[in-house]
């Protein structure tokens, strides 16, 4: 069916959808833009509001829009022509937002609805719904009866002209009922095996060439990185950026033809929130497991994690982690040997406003106002953090544990005092997904300095801390090769996590590595 052209509500002569005034008779051709329902997903309304903005509005802030729409059902768009309406109704319909145009009650020469005050726009809403006829109102009030179902999208101007746009075939759901199979399915689909010598780890892209993984994914050794796609191709990456303290990584390859996941907002997030993480745990590639927000602001020697509730193993590094929008909300980098239900994942935040961001992606004013406050909270925990540390130095802490010929594990362990401490017997346990394989001990005799300049420090992110605030001056740094009777063999351990007993909680986990380069 041909579209219906507009006609001016007061001479009834035919006009263009560009112009402001009818030019026979100089009436208002002005349009508000109604969206017709409430919108509960946070996704859904960054989505809507980055449609209207699509349209020719004059640049207005992304957070007003966000305002208007978070506001909806109401105006969302006052006074422009059919046209640029009609552009942003057709955006809207894409994501399944349901609108109408009425006819506007400002004169042309007033300000754009975008820039409106909210007593503004109340003001027209109200005017809005009183114009609506009996009829409509009926039509909404059976809507809301039916739980929002919307009947119509017609309006009816002053005079009754009515004004008719396509219905979208989509409709607005509860942030808590997102079809998880339908999140999962997306995901799966645009996360990848990682390998890196005899590192493996997930990793997703997020665009059509460029993926995030954990930095310490791609620590396996010298040799290519390869990605394995879910439907079994395997491409050659190189690595593009990556920033270690926050064991972050963005590499690059050609030709994949990957639909990117689109990346979130972790301040949104409560605890209780439902998320899905998509890995390659023990080997079980692409799997999707369930969880939900444990901590939304897990802070840690001054980065503010996101601490998950979620059956998490090894191979899930660099995996993402969705929100009930299917949104990503952060980059699984590590888990919790004390609590093998929990983990930890760097926000995805991270990623486009940290203090080296890795993606070049703009985000609304009010997203970067929260992640600010995310940031100072997790300096002033930091501040606590280092003002405790002293006392607690006087512990033992496991900084390193490396695989040495003929098949020991040689652990490095540093400690604070005035002078060089005692020679000491340290008990361990060695662990791998959670699983306790043996329990090794060794004694420390010899107590060394410790040197700014030692390799190790780097293979450390409690040295590495301390290192960043000047606090490696008084510790003492030494080495003991275990006894390793009744434990698994060394092919069996490297990659495993070394515990030590009774050690500062900071630092008393190693992953084992292999002696050598890399």
């Amino acid at each position: 069916m041909a579209a219906r052209e507009p006609r001016c509500s007061e001479c009834g002569g035919v006009v263009a959808a560009e112009v402001r005034t009818c030019p026979a008779c100089g009436a208002s051709q002005l349009v508000d833009l109604m969206v017709t329902s409430s919108l509960t997903r946070p996704r859904t309304i960054y989505l809507a509001a980055r449609a209207i903005l699509a349209a020719d509005l004059g640049a207005p802030p992304l957070a007003e829009v966000r305002t208007r729409v978070e506001q909806a059902p109401g105006p969302v768009v006052l006074a422009v022509t059919r046209a640029v309406a009609a552009d942003a109704q057709t955006g809207l319909a894409r994501i399944g937002v349901r609108s109408h145009l009425v006819a506007s009650q400002r004169r042309p020469g007033g300000s754009a609805g975008p820039q409106a005050s909210t007593p503004a726009i109340l003001g027209r809403l109200e005017r809005a719904v009183r114009a609506w006829p009996l009829a409509t109102l009926a039509v909404v009030a059976l809507a809301a009866a039916l739980g929002g179902l919307l009947l119509a999208t017609r309006g009816t101007a002053p005079g009754g002209q009515q004004i008719t746009s396509e219905p979208s075939t989509e409709q607005e759901e509860p942030h808590q009922t997102a079809p998880g199979r339908q999140v999962a399915a997306r995901a799966i689909a645009a996360s990848v095996m990682v390998r890196s010598g005899s590192s493996q780890g997930t990793g997703f892209f997020v665009d059509n060439d460029r993926l995030v993984t954990a930095a310490h994914v791609l620590a396996g050794g010298p040799g290519t990185i390869e990605v394995v796609l879910a439907g079994g191709r395997t491409l050659e990456a190189r690595l593009e950026r990556e920033d270690r303290w926050l064991d972050l990584a963005v590499i690059r390859t050609i030709g994949s033809g990957i639909d990117p996941l689109i990346t979130g907002d972790v301040t949104r997030l409560e605890e209780g929130d439902p998320l899905l993480v998509v890995g390659n745990p023990v080997g079980l590639d692409f799997s999707v497991v369930s969880g939900i927000v444990s901590r939304s602001e897990r802070c840690l020697m001054g980065v503010s994690y996101l601490q998950i509730d979620s059956g998490i193993h090894a191979g899930n590094s660099g995996g993402p982690v969705l929100d009930a929008d299917g949104s990503v909300v952060g980059v699984v980098v590590m888990t919790l040997l004390d609590a093998p239900n929990l983990a930890l994942a760097v926000p995805i935040n991270y990623l486009i406003a940290g203090p080296s961001p890795l993606l070049a992606l703009t985000r609304d004013p009010g997203e970067q106002a929260r992640w600010s406050d995310v940031i100072l909270r997790a300096a002033e925990a930091e501040r606590r953090e280092l003002e405790q540390l002293r006392p607690s130095l006087d512990r033992p802490a496991l900084v390193a544990a490396q695989l040495v010929p003929p098949g020991l594990i040689g652990a490095l362990i540093v400690r604070s005092g005035q002078q060089a401490p005692r020679p000491e017997s340290l008990r361990f346990e060695l662990v791998r997904d959670s699983r306790e394989l043996c329990r090794p001990s060794g004694q420390i005799v010899d107590w060394q300095r410790l040197r700014s300049a030692t390799s190790d420090i780097s293979r450390s992110r409690y040295l590495t801390w301390l290192q960043r605030h000047d606090l490696l001056t008084g510790l003492y740094a030494g080495t003991v090769h275990l006894e390793m009777s009744g434990c698994p063999a060394p092919g069996l351990v490297l990659g495993s996590t070394l515990v030590l007993t009774g050690g500062d909680p900071r630092a008393n986990q190693a992953e084992v590595y292999a002696a050598g380069p890399g």
